[in-house]
């Protein structure tokens, strides 16, 4: 990394105006599945689903529909609210902890992720931090339409909403709720 990359860094750190981006890695270390693979979250979905080992291994092996549009496609066809408990595993990790106390230092001012668990907000609490006062979570499309990125509070933004709401996740878009 060039010196005046570190500085540019540095800088962003030091005026509080660092941003940070995570998705599902960060869940992982704490009990979370990874989307694919034998053990993945799309396995064991599918396999409470009636589907043929033919389909199950297209959705998990040939094709790119990303994950958040395959639970969309079963969130508008079904209730799929006992799947998602999958997000409800797990506890935070050394990684979340490590966020929290930088927001709480003041050190990061915008969170933005696709993570559909709560291991942040937990992260957050155990710092002594209270959503509302502290610092301020987006987990819907009218959540992200009122936000404010350049209030005082730090902002956490969950793209894809959030096991806690699920009804108002993009997983759940079923006709009519």
């Amino acid at each position: 990394m060039k010196s005046e990359n570190i500085f540019e860094i540095s800088n962003l750190i030091k005026n509080s105006k660092l941003a940070i981006f995570f998705g599902a890695g960060l869940d992982f270390y704490s009990g979370v599945p990874l989307v694919k693979g034998e053990h993945g979250i799309m396995t064991k979905i599918l396999s409470q689903l009636p589907f043929s080992a033919e389909d199950n291994d297209f959705l998990l092996n040939m094709s790119n529909m990303p994950f958040e549009a395959f639970f969309s496609i079963l969130g508008k066809h079904s209730n799929i609210d006992h799947l998602l408990e999958i997000f409800n595993i797990g506890k935070p990790n050394k990684n979340h902890y490590i966020i929290a106390k930088a927001i709480k230092c003041g050190y990061i001012k915008t969170v933005v992720t696709t993570n559909f668990t709560e291991h942040i907000e937990q992260a957050l609490e155990f710092e002594g931090m209270v959503e509302g006062k502290d610092y301020l979570v987006a987990r819907s499309d009218s959540d992200f339409m009122s936000i404010d990125l350049e209030g005082v509070l730090p902002v956490l933004i969950k793209i894809h909403g959030c096991i806690s709401r699920k009804r108002r996740s993009c997983y759940n878009h079923r006709k009519g709720s």
